[in-house]
């Protein structure tokens, strides 16, 4: 590659992340999460995470309102 033209290489591509890179998936609904339940320690993305108690929506028993859908 001695006397090439960068021209004549073609545009140069970050490499990938390393192939041992952990992905995780929120357990309620499957999208990308970096953050866990502190309670059940399951993987949670932010929209199913409460910021108060750090708990997945399923073990958090803070007195937020919860939009389940559902009208009483």
């Amino acid at each position: 590659m001695q006397g090439e033209d960068i021209e004549t290489r073609g545009p140069q591509v970050n490499s990938p992340a390393p192939a041992n890179t952990a992905v995780f998936h929120c357990t309620i609904c499957g999208e990308t999460s970096v953050e866990i339940c502190v309670w059940c320690t399951k993987d949670t993305c932010g929209n199913h995470l409460c910021q108060k108690c750090q708990r997945c929506s399923d073990c958090c028993e803070c007195d937020q309102v919860r939009n389940t859908g559902d009208r009483q």
